[in-house]
């Protein structure tokens, strides 16, 4: 949660005359594993509490290399201003 309060300093400083947009893919959602539940619901309050225009994505499960891919091409697309990516595989996705 550090990372996301300095990473959020950062985006200030940069658009202080307008609200900028953010985009956070995750490896997975709707999970067992609660881990990504937290990081979406930090990052999710992080964009309340400084008036970001953010969202978290991220396709249902961690095996959905190709979902991923498709996903990141799609945001790449929307020219957000920050887009932070936890890959599923570094070695697979080609972007």
């Amino acid at each position: 949660m550090f990372f996301f309060a300095i990473l959020i300093a950062f985006i200030l400083i940069q658009f202080a005359n307008e609200k900028p947009k953010v985009v956070v893919v995750l490896k997975e959602l709707n999970t067992k594993n609660q881990f990504w539940d937290i990081v979406k619901a930090g990052a999710e309050k992080g964009f309340r509490d400084f008036d970001i225009d953010g969202k978290v994505i991220a396709p249902s499960n961690e095996d959905e290399v190709n979902g991923q891919e498709k996903i990141l091409k799609n945001v790449l697309k929307e020219k957000p201003d920050v887009l932070i990516v936890s890959l599923i595989d570094v070695t697979r996705i080609s972007i």
